[in-house]
């Protein structure tokens, strides 16, 4: 499988969610392809909107992406190569959690009441930008990849882990999840690159959030543990 250059994807990733869906809103969060299957889920909102007293903004399919930095990563972190971790900024997230504004937790985010724990940046995003971020994500043959989120959550625990990146819809949770050695296979060799840059659009996307929390390391609140 050949894919773009490393700095065209992630451009094209960041592109499509942080500009082309900036301040909109979306009938359905699922993206092209492999992502349009989702049955829409209407999720009531306090203030009515039209005669089924639902907001817009509520209309569409729940989706929650969740990247998470697994043991390796946090290895890595906890004992750089040039033997001293960087002091600027505190430190940095361990997982972030990102929700479109039809889902359930949207509003739970946006008050700070989610369970978010330690360690964890969350954020809500437009169903718009759910859109465009999974359209760039199947762009770039992470829905090929992914697989089953609970097939493969035994080795999430798995000290050659770098880390997960999953999506939670109604037909179901995939993960991609990146681990050392898979550069030296032919059918998993690609996998490290579009799990690099899954991660650098969603922390891109959260940090243009304003509905966030952050807080330090904490493993056992997030799904799947």
């Amino acid at each position: 499988m050949r894919h773009a250059p490393f700095a065209i994807r992630v451009t094209a990733i960041a592109l499509a969610a942080l500009f082309f869906g900036a301040g909109c809103s979306s009938d359905d969060a699922s993206s092209s392809s492999s992502a349009n299957s989702a049955t829409p889920v209407a999720a009531r909102g306090t203030t009515p909107g039209g005669n089924d007293g639902v907001t817009s903004a509520r209309r569409g399919t729940p989706v929650k992406v969740t990247w998470e930095a697994l043991a390796h990563e946090r290895y890595l972190y906890e004992n750089p190569r040039f033997g001293r971790r960087p002091n600027v900024g505190g430190k940095p997230d361990f997982a972030i959690v990102l929700v479109n504004e039809a889902h359930p937790e949207a509003d739970q985010i946006r008050e700070g009441r989610v369970r978010g724990g330690q360690g964890v940046g969350s954020g809500v995003i437009t169903n718009q930008q759910m859109k465009d971020l999974l359209a760039g994500l199947d762009q770039i043959g992470y829905f090929k990849s992914a697989r089953g989120t609970m097939a493969q959550a035994h080795l999430f625990n798995d000290e050659r882990a770098r880390g997960r990146v999953t999506i939670d819809r109604p037909q179901g949770s995939v993960t991609l999840l990146s681990v050392r050695g898979q550069g030296r296979s032919e059918s998993t060799k690609h996998i490290p690159a579009i799990y690099s840059q899954a991660k650098q659009a969603i922390a891109m996307l959260k940090n243009q959030t304003r509905t966030l929390t952050v807080e330090t390391i904490g493993r056992d609140d997030l799904p799947y543990r």
